[in-house]
C-alpha cells in the first residue's frame, strides 16, 4: 500500500525547502503508516543524510524495497563506503551498474571501492 500522492508532495516540500528534520519526522510518521513504501524509506534516508545522520538502516530498506531504484543503490553504496563495508558497497555499487551500465559515476566510486580493497587490477 502507497501513501497519498498529497502526503508524499507534502513530504517532497519539505524536502526541496530543506527542512530536513521536518522530512525525517514526517517521513517516521508515514512509514508507521505504510512500512513497506520504498520511496518513504528513500526519502528518510536523504532527510537523515543531509542532517548528519547515519542513513544506512534506512537505504538498506529502500533498497529491499526499490531494487530498480538506481538512486537508492548509489547512496547505499557511497555510505557503505563511508563506513568501510567495501563489499558490501562493491555490491551496491554493481547493481547500480547492473541497472544503469552507462552511469558513469557508479564505474567511478566502484574503482575508489577497488582501490581502497587493494584490488587495483580490477
Amino acid at each position: 500500500m502507497h501513501p497519498p500522492a498529497a502526503d508524499v508532495n507534502a513530504l517532497l516540500a519539505l524536502y526541496n525547502t530543506r527542512r530536513y528534520a521536518e522530512a525525517e519526522s514526517r517521513s517516521r510518521a508515514l512509514l508507521g503508516q505504510y512500512p513497506d513504501a520504498g520511496l518513504l524509506w528513500k526519502l528518510l534516508s536523504i532527510s537523515l543524510h543531509m542532517q548528519g545522520k547515519d542513513p544506512l538502516l534506512a537505504l538498506q530498506k529502500a533498497a529491499r524495497l526499490l531494487p530498480g531504484d538506481a538512486g537508492v543503490h548509489n547512496n547505499l553504496g557511497n555510505v557503505l563506503h563511508d563506513l568501510g563495508q567495501h563489499e558490501s558497497a562493491l555490491a551496491a555499487f554493481d547493481k547500480l551498474l547492473a541497472l544503469a551500465p552507462d552511469a558513469v559515476q557508479a564505474h567511478y566510486y566502484r574503482g575508489v571501492v577497488l582501490r581502497d580493497m587493494g584490488r587495483l587490477d580490477e
